[in-house]
């Protein structure tokens, strides 16, 4: 089990999971460490000036020229070779985890990409 599912077993969305792996670990190394020393695991954002202008966060538009319309070759191409998955096989997914889940008395019974991939093919 990882961190984050060490507090409350495996529970939630990843951003909850991952604050209770920060915690676990602060609460590791103030049991290993005999001084008084107070550490903070937390993520940290690598400071950048993109989207700051005087201080203040500005909309930063990365592809004026986006075509919305379309998907992006690269995605088109990825979905040729079964890499990534469209919104309704998503959701089929997601439907199938939780369905999972809730026979475990859990949210969701996560699957691996490899039994996605599995499930999307034989399902209707």
């Amino acid at each position: 089990m990882r961190a984050g599912g060490r507090r409350r077993g495996a529970r939630g969305v990843l951003a909850s999971t991952l604050r209770d792996a920060h915690a676990a670990v602060d609460t590791m190394l103030s049991d290993l460490l005999p001084l008084p020393l107070q550490t903070q695991t937390g993520a940290v954002s690598p400071p950048s000036s993109v989207g700051v202008l005087h201080g203040e966060v500005e909309d930063v538009l990365l592809n004026a020229d986006a075509d919305m319309g379309s998907v992006p070759r690269e995605v088109v191409a990825a979905m040729a070779e079964r890499l990534v998955m469209n919104y309704d096989d998503w959701k089929k997914v997601d439907e199938e985890e939780q369905r999972r889940g809730k026979e475990k008395g859990k949210e969701r019974e996560r699957m691996l990409w490899d039994e996605a991939r599995k499930f999307i093919s034989s399902s209707p």
